[in-house]
């Protein structure tokens, strides 16, 4: 679980078929029987309509008009398609962190390795955060203990319509894309999103995942990840831990 987690046509062969006999000359004659029927059938005339004149003036005056239902519903749904005080939180990631990956087993932490860095800043119209990191982990058995980058890209925003948090995450060391939605505790301040992940080692899907960023303040970020298939209690798996680059 740890490990998976740190490295967080029928009509064509009908055709194919066809073509075949017909190169071999042993297509059924009841089929050229009823292909040879079907050539001597008239072929309908088509009337084409003819081209636009050139010169011709066309009307552009209510080119960008809309009816104004539909413009009053647009204008309704802008609360929808624009940065709401939900996304002040994103602002709370920008900048550039260090990052240290540790595994937890039965509550006992072990670094994964010895860490790397986060850049954060807002996107797509202050819409969304990307967050582009790349740390170093230590893989298990090699000798010497030789050390795997891994680049992550983390894409986090609020749907207003769901009115929820979302959130993409991949990375250089697998193929699968995760995806998480919540909310934000101000009670705890906490923001904690759910979501599944596929585990390799023992060929589970879906399983139930538990993200939670613990803010520390203005300097400090903790990311907890829960497997939550283990149980109720000793869920944490790995915590990841930003702490802002000072000028």
């Amino acid at each position: 679980m740890t490990l998976s987690l740190a490295r967080s046509f029928s009509g064509f062969a009908s055709a194919v078929v066809l073509l075949t006999l017909a190169s071999c000359g042993s297509m059924d004659p009841a089929v050229e029987a009823r292909d040879a029927e079907s050539t001597s059938a008239p072929i309908l005339a088509v009337e084409v309509p003819p081209t636009q004149d050139p010169d011709r003036e066309v009307d552009t005056s209510s080119v960008g008009e809309m009816p104004g239902d539909f413009a009053e519903q647009m204008a309704a749904a802008q609360r929808f398609t624009e940065p709401s005080d939900r996304h002040e939180l994103l602002n709370r990631f920008v900048g550039d962190w260090r990052v240290q990956t540790s595994f937890v087993l039965g509550g006992v932490r072990q670094p994964a390795g010895p860490g790397g860095e986060m850049h954060c800043e807002l996107v797509l119209g202050d819409r969304f955060l990307r967050g582009q990191s790349r740390e170093a982990f230590v893989v298990p058995g090699a000798p010497g203990g030789e050390a795997m980058i891994v680049e992550s890209e983390l894409m986090l925003g609020h749907d207003n319509f769901k009115q929820s948090y979302v959130a993409m995450l991949a990375n250089s060391g697998e193929t699968a894309i995760r995806y998480a939605e919540g909310d934000h505790d101000p009670s705890s301040d906490q923001l904690i999103c759910y979501g599944t992940l596929d585990e390799y080692l023992t060929g589970e899907h879906d399983k139930m995942v538990r993200y939670v960023w613990r803010f520390d303040g203005s300097e400090r970020i903790v990311l907890e990840v829960h497997d939550l298939a283990i149980g109720a209690n000793n869920t944490q798996v790995l915590e990841i831990e930003y702490r802002r680059k000072q000028n």
